[in-house]
């Protein structure tokens, strides 16, 4: 019942936080679709097929997908229209900023107000703001249009998207960067500082199997974030990309699995246990991710193979969490450091 307690504050603790953080990353009416209408493009630009408008629907709770099987279609545009009012200055907030090419305002091309990403990797969520000028902004009706290429997952992919009036719209991007890209880049020092930290420390004999664990998984957990966060999948191979993620996603995941289960009083899971969890956790990932892409090409096999060792990490991170929680009530609360 102990365990099952700090289970629960720490559950509720991460959903507050999650909620707080998301809520003030979210400008109004960020998702207010539940669909939206665009033209498929082939790569010369030119609109496909009799002109019809083709459709994609909100998934992820900030994206809009479309998996057209029609491989001709390389690009997609989208037109929609806002009312401006008043002497405000008005600006398009993307949640993403990854298969963006263009964005134009009353048929004006429109560049971000941060021009070069700081994050070129195969996942990554860096936002992106687009400011109009007053000059550019015509009392009532305005027309503005999103261009995007075929996302590397397979499907066209529309970040999520809101335009208003910049001292709404504003706040959220400098929020969601901040969580996004500064504190990103400041958890992988302070991950890499600490685990150097732990190398020099003379530990006690029976808590080093529980440090060197610890250690693998602050390392491997940095490394992977450089990976994925920096690593974009036109600068490497392909195959390269798939070692990279089950060797360094399992291995950083792994590691907070070991961790989680290294005691004073003794191991809670055999180490073969452990292999046969690893094992069955990558096989359901697997089936999971490749339901969800279903009807996809080979070359992005791999994209699925990389989907499926996150999936992986994140169910062996939740086996970690309820065994530390175990191992904390089992010592009688003396591990809370």
């Amino acid at each position: 019942m102990f365990a099952a307690l700090v289970l629960l504050g720490a559950i509720a603790s991460f959903w507050i936080l999650v909620t707080w953080a998301e809520k003030a990353a979210r400008p109004d009416r960020l998702t207010a679709r539940s669909e939206i209408e665009f033209a498929a493009l082939d790569r010369h630009g030119a609109r496909l097929g009799d002109g019809s408008l083709a459709t994609a629907r909100l998934e992820y709770a900030d994206e809009y997908i479309s998996r057209m099987k029609d491989r001709s279609a390389v690009m997609a545009r989208y037109t929609g229209t806002f009312e401006a009012h008043g002497e405000l200055d008005y600006a398009l907030f993307f949640t993403k900023r990854a298969d963006i090419l263009a964005v134009s305002l009353n048929g004006n091309a429109i560049n971000p107000d941060v021009l070069y990403p700081r994050l070129n990797g195969s996942f990554v969520s860096e936002p992106s703001l687009y400011s109009f000028s007053r000059n550019a902004v015509s009392p009532g009706t305005n027309t503005y249009t999103i261009v995007i290429k075929r996302s590397l997952r397979g499907p066209f992919i529309f970040p999520g998207f809101a335009v208003g009036p910049s001292a709404q719209i504003a706040p959220a991007f400098v929020f969601r960067n901040l969580m996004a890209v500064e504190l990103s880049l400041v958890g992988i020092v302070i991950m890499m500082f600490t685990g150097l930290l732990c190398m020099v420390i003379n530990w006690p004999q029976q808590d080093r199997a529980r440090i060197s664990w610890f250690i693998s998984m602050l390392m491997f957990s940095a490394v992977a974030s450089v990976t994925f966060m920096f690593s974009g999948a036109d600068k490497y191979n392909m195959a390269w990309l798939a070692l990279t993620s089950l060797v360094i996603v399992i291995l950083s995941a792994s590691s907070l699995f070991y961790v989680a289960n290294a005691s004073q009083r003794g191991k809670i899971i055999s180490d073969r246990n452990i292999y046969m969890i690893i094992s069955v956790l990558f096989l359901a990932a697997f089936a999971v991710t490749k339901l969800n892409y279903i009807g996809m090409s080979d070359k992005y096999h791999i994209v699925i193979f990389m989907i499926t060792c996150r999936l992986c990490s994140i169910g062996l991170s939740i086996l970690a969490a309820i065994l530390l929680a175990y191992e904390l009530a089992r010592s009688n609360g003396a591990l809370w450091l």
